[in-house]
């Protein structure tokens, strides 16, 4: 539990406690999101309701990931249905689902978004290998939990915060820095400041339980 210290220093929402056998609704319930294991591989769904505000406005939509790179992950997407809008390495692409599995190379830095005018955007997306820890549902849970907890009580979400999990699961903003600057900036605000100072935790039970019902 944090201090009278730290919550002064950096207030925080209330968490809310997630069933994690259900799917997440981020983005103010516009992006809803399930996790499934097909012939041994865990992938994530990810539907863009485009009627929704949560995923209008492209690169600025809610829905919208910051420019990241897994460190030591690459990350799969395959569009369902929609047009899937991305940068990835410093190049715009585009995807539908007559396009196959694009692969997003680990040290890549990326991020995507839905096509508005095509509608509604559902894309899978997995990563390999996964036996490291990385983006998986505990992380996704865990940011996105987070998210959705400050945007119900009016919080501005921690920087500390967002970067102790990021960091914690192996990536980073990508930052105009050389990388191996850019993780020892990562690992100071993670862990002396995140961590340490302001009592965050890379994990809530909340968000994401020891056991989940498979």
């Amino acid at each position: 539990m944090a201090s009278p210290l730290q919550l002064w220093l950096s207030s925080r929402p209330p968490r809310t406690t997630y069933d994690a056998n259900e799917p997440l609704y981020t983005a103010g319930g516009a992006c809803k999101t399930w996790f499934t294991v097909e012939d041994g591989i865990h992938y994530v769904y990810a539907d863009h309701d485009v009627s929704k505000k949560g995923c209008q406005g492209g690169p600025d939509a809610a829905s919208t990931p910051p420019l990241h790179i897994h460190l030591g992950q690459d990350e799969y997407f395959k569009v369902i249905t929609g047009k899937f809008v991305a940068t990835m390495g410093g190049k715009p692409i585009t995807l539908t689902s007559a396009d196959g599995e694009y692969k997003a190379v680990k040290g890549q830095a990326h991020r995507f978004w839905s096509d508005e005018r095509e509608g509604n955007m559902l894309v899978r997306m997995r990563v390999s290998p996964e036996d490291k820890k990385g983006f998986d549902e505990a992380f996704y849970r865990n940011c996105w939990g987070y998210l959705n907890d400050c945007d119900k009580h009016k919080v501005a979400p921690s920087l500390f915060q967002l970067v102790l999990m990021l960091y914690d699961w192996d990536m980073v903003l990508a930052l105009p820095l050389p990388l191996p600057i850019n993780k020892a900036l990562h690992y100071i605000f993670a862990y002396w400041i995140g961590e340490k100072l302001l009592g965050y935790k890379a994990s809530y039970p909340e968000y994401w339980p020891e056991k989940k019902d498979l």
